[in-house]
């Protein structure tokens, strides 16, 4: 799946229905009044009709070239145009119809205020978002909200990715600025491998097995390692429990030595929000191990005497 995939960024259909030509692309009475009053002759008013249904389905002015053949069909049908009607208009008056189209549908076209506004709506999303296609979708959203006209996807995309790494920088920061000399070597230690190539680091992604009676013994010898590292709580006060999740799966996704790469702020963050988890998983595990053992034990029936 693609960036452009993942996000509600509004593409046309490859085949639209004939049920969505119908109900989405049939100029009603005041567009076919609106475009008279701004395009003359077949090719003009088929053009302007195209961008102007287009415009409403998408958000956005599309280039004419990825206008769908069955848009442009249904769209000259309905305005009962030659077969042959093609779109096609000079460049300043493409410019002449992205305005009034504009104006017609009471939207802004994008620019600084636009980007202002998706920015602003991303950099709120950040601190619980991770991935730029979320932030993407909140920015759209906003956007449409406010009746402003969407940019190209890729802006989108490197608003999103831009937002993204201020706000994860100033995160990390606030990390690194409360670790001692001495706790930054103990989560560095984490990422050193023994002979037999064994690591704090993959201790932490790969806990015990499943918890069971049978590894209750590892299980606890497990949570008590973990509670001689660090408490990750104290560092963590300014990332929001679901950006710590989200920093922790990413975490489990490298090995020691691409950890290791990381510069040291996201470096530590990743290992404390990795700790944070860890711990959190072997006290449920240990919970869910002792409902188990207490299901398992039985109790004596009470014996009526008559």
């Amino acid at each position: 799946m693609t960036a452009l995939e993942r996000t509600a960024y509004p593409r046309f259909k490859r085949r639209p229905s004939a049920k969505e030509l119908a109900e989405v692309y049939t100029p009603t009475t005041q567009d076919l009044a609106f475009v008279r009053g701004i395009a003359r002759g077949p090719a003009p008013t088929l053009t302007a009709m195209a961008l102007l249904k287009s415009f409403e389905r998408l958000g956005y002015l599309p280039r004419l070239q990825d206008v769908p053949f069955a848009i442009i069909g249904h769209i000259r049908s309905s305005l009962r145009l030659p077969s042959d009607t093609s779109l096609d208009v000079t460049p300043r008056t493409l410019y002449s119809h992205h305005q009034s189209i504009r104006d017609y549908l009471q939207v802004r076209g994008w620019g600084r205020e636009a980007r202002h506004v998706a920015v602003e709506a991303a950099y709120r999303a950040a601190p619980v978002m991770n991935h730029p296609a979320d932030l993407i979708n909140v920015a759209i959203e906003e956007l449409v909200r406010q009746r402003f006209e969407l940019p190209a996807f890729s802006t989108l995309d490197e608003l999103a990715r831009h937002v993204r790494a201020v706000v994860d920088r100033r995160l990390f920061d606030s990390v690194l600025v409360q670790l001692s000399d001495e706790q930054r070597r103990h989560l560095d230690q984490l990422l050193e491998s023994d002979q037999l190539g064994r690591s704090g680091f993959n201790a932490l992604k790969r806990p015990p097995k499943q918890p069971s009676l049978s590894h209750l013994d590892n299980l606890v010898g497990h949570i008590r390692w973990l509670q001689e590292l660090e408490q990750p709580a104290r560092f963590l006060s300014q990332l929001k429990p679901a950006k710590v999740e989200h920093l922790a799966a990413e975490a489990r996704s490298l090995d020691a030595a691409e950890v290791r790469k990381v510069g040291a702020a996201k470096r530590y963050s990743l290992l404390l929000c990795l700790l944070a988890r860890a711990q959190v998983q072997g006290r449920d595990d240990l919970a869910e191990t002792f409902c188990k053992r207490i299901a398992r034990i039985e109790v004596p029936r009470r014996t009526s005497w008559g």
